[in-house]
């Protein structure tokens, strides 16, 4: 996985612990680093890249990557 996934990723799990336990000032922040890596890989098409999250291992990355990748890849992104 290249380093702007694992960002990707790193910040899905830090903002769905965020929300479990209601700090949403800290899940806001982590959703800056979703955002920003998302128009980062949209910006140098390669949103595609997101396709290796769908299967990972935590539900808020598989969440998070089959919603940016629906337009790409409906049937992939909607079995997850």
């Amino acid at each position: 996985m290249n380093s702007d996934l694992q960002k990707f990723a790193d910040a899905c799990v830090a903002k769905g612990k965020y929300e479990e336990i209601g700090d949403s000032k800290n899940g806001n922040r982590q959703y800056k680093v979703i955002n920003s890596i998302y128009l980062l890989l949209k910006k140098e098409k390669r949103l595609h890249e997101l396709l290796e999250l769908i299967n990972h291992n935590n539900p808020y990355v598989r969440s998070w990557a089959a919603g940016y990748v629906l337009p790409l890849s409906p049937a992939q992104a909607e079995k997850r």
